[in-house]
């Protein structure tokens, strides 16, 4: 998700995803932002979500999948 979507901002619409009684998988995710990282980070540290800083890199892209699904990237040698 976006941090800064206009109407419901990642955040809120990653709030309102978890109290929905119908929703019984929930989604991992992943909060994506082009901004400073203070205001993200906090709120998402205490939600356990991953926080992409914009531009995402495919590299990037992968190694916070696998954060947030509780994985590590394998190591190469």
């Amino acid at each position: 998700l976006d941090w800064r979507m206009p109407g419901l901002d990642g955040l809120a619409t990653q709030a309102a995803i978890r109290q929905d009684e119908q929703i019984r998988r929930q989604p991992t995710v992943l909060l994506v932002t082009a901004y400073g990282q203070d205001v993200p980070l906090r709120e998402a540290t205490l939600r356990n979500l991953v926080v992409l800083q914009k531009p995402v890199s495919p590299s990037t892209l992968l190694d916070g999948m696998l954060s947030a699904v509780g994985q590590q990237q394998p190591q190469t040698s």
